[in-house]
């Protein structure tokens, strides 16, 4: 029997974005770091007005995304939601990633669909119309692993062995116009609960992380700015200084050079 690789994920779109971008910010922060450290060690204005900038700079971005992440929490819930029910209408059976993403949430969450089972009917492969009765093997039904199965079965498993699941037992589970469907009986053979509602406390909890962890990065970031400005202003200081002491010796040594030509005539 074949088995599910669910560490498989080439091209799941919208999350690979959001991955690139991370990167690239990560990248640019890390040249920002560059530039702080060779500012403190060679105490160079310029680096450090440099580093001010982008830390200020970067500070607002955070700063930003926190309260974004905060006060549009449900437009992020939905935005997701729609970006599963995309996934599952036009990309399973045809995009690798992502018909391991729906095979692992089914059989992890104990779902299907997004919704409910039901969803299954906007699929062109599983749709129960009419037309594709004719057509797909797949009509009227949901994936097999929409299957009951044992929650000892998948747990802490990196490959989920498809074993216990049959692939007929999700066959004639969709309502169509002509037909009706016992709900019992179905309730026997697969989970009838959409996974959104399942993963939701997830998404839920890592908004409110994400957010908790975007503002310790803006304390910590507001910190070193504190921090970057006391060092320039005594940099400024230090050079301020010397160039003082400095005059007072050029002064001090035109005075004495002055007394010896008088001692002299």
């Amino acid at each position: 029997m074949p088995k599910i690789n669910t560490a498989d994920s080439t091209s799941l779109n919208p999350f690979n974005f959001i991955g690139i971008l991370l990167c690239i910010f990560g990248l640019l922060f890390f040249l920002l770091c560059i530039i702080s450290c060779l500012g403190i060690n060679r105490e160079n204005l310029k680096l450090l007005r440099i580093s001010l900038i982008a830390q200020f700079v970067t500070l607002i971005i955070f700063l930003t995304f926190a309260i974004i992440i905060l006060i549009w929490g449900e437009t992020i819930r939905n935005r997701i939601s729609k970006t599963m029910m995309i996934g599952l209408k036009i990309h399973y059976h045809i995009d690798k990633a992502w018909t391991a993403f729906f095979d692992k949430l089914h059989m992890s969450y104990f779902c299907c669909g997004v919704y409910s089972f039901n969803d299954w009917n906007d699929n062109p492969n599983y749709a129960c119309t009419s037309s594709n009765i004719l057509q797909s093997l797949d009509a009227c039904s949901v994936p097999f692993t929409c299957c009951k199965i044992q929650q000892k079965e998948v747990k802490n498993s990196k490959y989920i062995d498809t074993k216990s699941l049959s692939y007929t037992c999700g066959t004639n589970t969709l309502p169509s116009n002509n037909t009706t469907i016992d709900m019992n009986e179905i309730e026997e053979r697969i989970n009838i609960n959409g996974c959104f509602d399942e993963i939701l406390p997830v998404i839920q909890q890592l908004i409110i992380t994400a957010s908790i962890f975007m503002l310790l990065i803006c304390i910590i970031i507001f910190i070193t700015i504190l921090l970057t400005c006391l060092l320039t202003f005594e940099i400024r200081l230090t050079i301020s200084n010397v160039r003082r002491h400095c005059r007072k010796k050029r002064h001090t040594d035109q005075n004495d050079y002055i007394e010896k030509e008088e001692e002299t005539f």
